[in-house]
């Protein structure tokens, strides 16, 4: 019902999502807290889905408050999945939630990793360049198919009483077609138009399984739990274990599930740019993080530095144009290169294993460039 008033009233919508967001269990912002922390992809992701429909058709949305939230294990994901669905449907702007929640932590970016803070999480600070690509850079076009559900402000008050929230059943559509509600009589023009009672019926879902099953940059498998993307300067994907493919990029995921994509550093597409950085995202804990049972949902206790990485690999294929003149290096947090990595070249394939466990440290990062 709140459509229409915002389609009269307002310039733009603005809204807000986050996954594994802590539930306090006796004492707001104080432990115990709790989170679902389970991989997102084995139910489609659709908390931005969802968000999606709250944009209306012919205004601005913009999202000022979103985090895949720590300590859950699985938000090395959350940037590129964010990422792929701002650019998807051509949101106006992202806000992440939150920098920095102290002057010190800012400006040091040493302190131990918290709810929300990206400062004090590499893992965070590095799942989020892939938003950078996707969205702010471009890499991802939005979707070409566009369908809003028509709210006319005369028949919005005939909703249904089940129906209870303004996304549909169908709200996976986001992930292939750009969608929205719409709050006006006459039509948006450039859009599909939905009536509500269609959108809201109990076998809608079905109806629009051709959108949700679209096949396109994106493709998600839910029984697996992984996704690939592929686009000309990015391409990537999750997996909890085994091979995944994406266009020139291939790795198989072994010792922990891991988020792996590479991205052109110059206005080159991936096969055949010059310097690429490759990102290979496990978990990222704090030394002493205590949980209440295996499945790490009650978190007892924050811990403290120095930050812990799940130890796991990536075979990595990259198809490049004369891989034989191309070196992969080990890289820091900070970019400093650690140590130049072993690689093989087969079939115009360079072929390399990016580990967490290096001689130095933990290793997220990997620069391959043409030498």
């Amino acid at each position: 019902p709140l459509q229409p008033v915002r389609e009269a009233l307002y310039d733009y919508v603005d809204d807000h999502f986050y996954v594994d967001h802590p539930h306090f269990l006796e004492k707001r912002w104080s432990l115990p807290s709790r989170c679902g922390n389970e991989n997102p992809l084995r139910s489609g992701c659709r908390t931005p889905c969802n968000v999606a429909f709250t944009r209306l058709a012919d205004k601005p949305f913009t999202v000022s408050e979103f985090n895949f939230s720590a300590p859950g294990m699985f938000r090395g994901v959350g940037g590129i999945l964010t990422g792929a669905m701002a650019a998807l449907q051509d949101w106006s702007a992202l806000w992440r939630f939150a920098y920095s929640h102290r002057l010190e932590n800012m400006l040091d970016g040493e302190g131990a990793i918290s709810y929300f803070d990206v400062s004090t999480d590499p893992l965070s600070q590095a799942s989020e360049r892939a938003s950078i690509c996707l969205f702010l850079r471009g890499d991802l076009a939005p979707a070409a198919e566009q369908v809003a559900i028509t709210l006319p402000p005369a028949e919005v008050g005939k909703l249904a009483p089940g129906v209870t929230r303004l996304s549909p059943e169908w709200s996976q559509a986001a992930w292939h077609a750009r969608v929205a509600t719409h709050g006006a009589e006459a039509a948006a023009p450039g859009w599909r138009m939905v009536p509500f009672g269609e959108a809201y019926a109990s076998n809608a879902a079905a109806a629009f399984a051709p959108l949700t099953n679209a096949v396109g940059a994106l493709a998600m498998d839910e029984a697996r739990g992984s996704f690939t993307l592929v686009t000309a300067r990015t391409c990537g994907g999750f997996a909890e274990s085994g091979e995944v493919r994406s266009g020139p990029l291939a790795f198989t995921v072994s010792g922990a599930p891991a988020t792996v994509w590479v991205s052109a550093l110059d206005q080159s597409p991936v096969a055949t740019s010059g310097r690429l950085l490759l990102t290979h995202l496990t978990d990222v804990q704090n030394t002493g993080v205590r949980y209440a049972e295996r499945a790490r949902k009650t978190l007892l206790s924050i811990g403290k530095l120095p930050h812990l990485v799940r130890v796991g690999q990536a075979d990595v294929e990259l198809a490049l144009k004369a891989p034989e003149t191309y070196a992969v290096y080990a890289l820091a947090t900070n970019g400093r290169r650690l140590e130049r990595l072993a690689t093989t070249v087969e079939g115009g394939t360079l072929r390399f294993t990016a580990s967490v466990a290096g001689a130095e440290g933990a290793r997220m990062l990997y620069e391959i460039v043409k030498e």
